[in-house]
């Protein structure tokens, strides 16, 4: 009850005419089109390594399909993972 009051107050000492006066510091214009510029570089490369990171998420899923095809087919087996395993080593 006591921390309900405490809101009610503070929310009644939140007046619009506070906000209003209230001055932002703003760094000078071409520091923020500096700022735009940069966030904008980093916007481009994440968004370059989200399509690298799919396709390699894709890449794995169809890895995945084509091992389990090949061992339910009879196409894999123990003996060709150690071999393999031999060559990544």
């Amino acid at each position: 009850m006591l921390h309900d009051n405490e809101v009610d107050n503070a929310r009644a000492n939140l007046s619009l005419g506070f906000f209003r006066e209230l001055q932002v510091p703003l760094p000078p214009l071409e520091d923020q089109t500096d700022i735009v510029s940069e966030l904008t570089k980093f916007e481009n490369e994440v968004q370059r390594l989200e399509a690298i990171y799919q396709q390699k998420l894709d890449s794995l899923a169809e890895l995945k399909q084509s091992i389990l095809q090949k061992a339910f087919s009879g196409e894999l087996t123990a003996e060709d993972a150690e071999i393999k395993e031999e060559a990544v080593a």
